[in-house]
């Protein structure tokens, strides 16, 4: 039997509903246009931009262009298996980590070692140090398929309530509206998404990159009453842009020097007749060290 070269329809569902299909271009979290399954200009095979709509047979027709030119020569050469099901789960997880050609347990999996291919198959689950829950149970799900030929086909309809911490992250950015999957469309609408109301890789991407943006001080985003809007930050020189507290504090602060100065220079200038009641052993003493009060230094 000749060996597995391409990934089967049921990989391609699998792979589909891994990656989240997204039919608008949109950018991810590092600001890379994004459209498909996850594909990016670095694909070869389109090139995303702003405004860019697919259909799903569109979207199906990309990924098999970039499995063809991307992935598949990599994992047929690695597996070198003649089962659909061991292929279309190393596709899996190499479209994810793109490390077939370096992974041991492709090593482990071919000497026999199935335990311990599957320990280390499974311990690609990090990101960076810290160990990613959707990604381990992303392998648990590529490991199924590779060794029983489980591909997970009931597929459920995206929930239309947006998940608890989706819901307070919108609220910090100015969204709240009711029913709370208004947030979500409002945010959509804002950002040139799909309007929806679900959740997706689009709509998380996005709003992790305006929080990111917001903390660092790029963009502010307002809306409480309406639908935030994303605007330019005002400039530090715009007095608006001033906490009024701060303004108080400024202002008073630069009052008390003002009048400390003042008072000093008062002093000073009036220093004779102010301190002529000193003794003439203390105005000796001043004028000794430098300091004259108001007399004329005898000669």
């Amino acid at each position: 039997m000749p060996n597995i070269t391409r990934t089967s329809e049921q990989g391609i569902e699998a792979l589909g509903r891994e990656e989240g299909e997204v039919l608008r271009a949109y950018r991810c979290p590092a600001g890379v246009w994004t459209i498909g399954n996850g594909l990016t200009k670095a694909s070869g095979v389109v090139t995303p931009k702003q405004g860019m709509v697919i259909t799903h047979e569109e979207s199906r027709q990309l990924t098999r262009l970039a499995l063809a030119r991307n992935y598949e020569p990599a994992v047929a050469k690695a597996m070198e298996t003649a089962l659909q099901k061991v292929f279309d789960g190393a596709i899996l997880w190499h479209w994810n980590t793109g490390a077939i050609a370096r992974a041991s347990w492709v090593r482990l999996f071919r000497a026999g070692a199935f335990a311990r291919a599957e320990a280390s198959f499974k311990s690609w689950n990090k990101i960076g140090s810290t160990i990613s829950k959707a990604l381990t149970n992303r392998r648990l799900r590529e490991w199924r398929i590779l060794e029983f030929g489980d591909y997970g086909t009931e597929v459920k309809p995206p929930s239309i309530t947006p998940p608890a911490e989706v819901v307070q992250r919108l609220a910090k950015l100015g969204y709240e509206q009711v029913p709370i999957v208004d947030r979500i469309k409002a945010f959509q609408q804002d950002n040139g998404l799909t309007v929806d109301g679900i959740v997706g890789p689009a709509t998380r991407a996005t709003l992790q990159r305006v929080e990111e943006a917001r903390l660092a001080n790029r963009v502010t985003v307002g809306g409480a009453a309406g639908g935030g809007s994303v605007t330019a930050a005002p400039s530090a020189a715009d007095p608006s842009s001033i906490d009024p507290t701060t303004l108080l504090w400024v202002g008073g602060s630069a009052l008390a020097v003002g009048l400390v100065t003042w008072l000093g220079f008062y002093v000073w200038r009036n220093r004779g007749p102010l301190f002529a009641w000193l003794p003439e052993t203390a105005k000796d003493w001043f004028e000794a060290h430098g300091v004259v009060l108001g007399r004329r230094v005898r000669t």
